[in-house]
């Protein structure tokens, strides 16, 4: 761990939202992933890969500190890019499932691989407008709980 993820679990907990050591784990591996990606595709800002920690994971977390999400809870990442916010909200809280939406298959993509290799059983990503995602059954309405989104 870093300081700055120490910084951001520090923060997390002074605002109720308990981070396990295996969480800042994950969220560090998820920020090595993203940084990952962003170098063959543009899903945060070059200039603000130096402040991913506090520009993109904890401005991603910080609607936990406000919303009581109750467990089993369905929410859409609602043009997902990346996966933020849905990715760090997945890791931070194992209790809810997180749909990751997206139009552009190649992030899609890319958060499929980062879903995959931080083993996000909650996590799952559709490439779709959220004007037509599918149901699960035919010519069913997908419900959700919260949806969730960031610079759409």
């Amino acid at each position: 761990m870093n300081d700055l993820s120490l910084r951001v679990a520090d923060i997390c907990g002074r605002n109720r939202l308990q981070l396990t050591e295996d969480q800042v784990s994950a969220l560090n591996d998820y920020v090595d992933l993203l940084l990952e990606w962003n170098s063959k595709l543009n899903l945060i800002s070059r200039k603000d890969e130096q402040r991913v920690w506090t520009s993109h994971i904890l401005h991603s977390l910080s609607i936990l500190f406000l919303v009581r999400i109750p467990k089993r809870s369905k929410v859409l990442d609602l043009g997902t890019g990346g996966g933020l916010p849905g990715i760090p909200i997945s890791i931070a809280r194992p209790d809810i499932s997180v749909t990751h939406v997206d139009s552009i298959h190649k992030k899609v993509v890319a958060v499929k691989d980062v879903i995959e290799r931080l083993h996000l059983t909650n996590a799952s990503v559709v490439c779709s407008r959220a004007e037509d995602l599918p149901g699960e059954h035919p010519g069913q309405e997908v419900r959700y709980h919260i949806v969730v989104s960031r610079g759409v």
